[in-house]
């Protein structure tokens, strides 16, 4: 599973991934997030379904109120909150904000990387011809995952 855990290997670095990818952090301050509960979190909006793709709007939130920093969030779309990686047809930039880097291998799922703009805001599209509600994850600065509710397809 992509980015689901986070292992705290010392005082000073944290290991996100498992055996295919792995993130690592170095901070003096990795040994807080340790024991502390996260207090980010993504406001989504989803837009209704047109031609298989749906508009989605994320707003960034530190403490319950908008992050107002250019943040690089990692992202993937499962069929479960937090689930495994899937493919869908295309995750796609409409802005603010936009799609920093997306890869996919066809049959594991795809990863993303988003870049909000400077109000903590970034919209995409997420295309998908098949009939199935699928859920995005995103990871917070603090290493924590957060995921939509469901987004149908259909």
């Amino acid at each position: 599973m992509i980015a689901k855990k986070v292992e705290f290997v010392s005082a000073s670095e944290a290991e996100i991934g498992n055996d295919a990818v792995v993130l690592y952090f170095q901070s003096d301050a990795i040994d807080e997030l340790q024991d502390s509960t996260s207090d980010w979190n993504i406001g989504f909006t989803v837009g209704n379904e047109s031609g298989d793709a749906r508009a989605v709007d994320m707003e960034v939130l530190k403490g319950g109120v908008a992050h107002e920093v250019e943040t690089v969030l990692m992202g993937w779309v499962s069929q479960s909150a937090g689930g495994q990686p899937t493919t869908i047809d295309a995750v796609s930039t409409v802005g603010p904000g936009r799609v920093l880097f997306y890869t996919t291998d066809g049959a594991n799922g795809a990863v993303f990387w988003l870049l909000t703009n400077g109000t903590g805001v970034v919209k995409i599209s997420l295309e998908n011809e098949d009939t199935e509600t699928v859920y995005l994850n995103l990871v917070m600065p603090d290493g924590s995952v957060v995921s939509s509710s469901g987004i149908a397809f259909a």
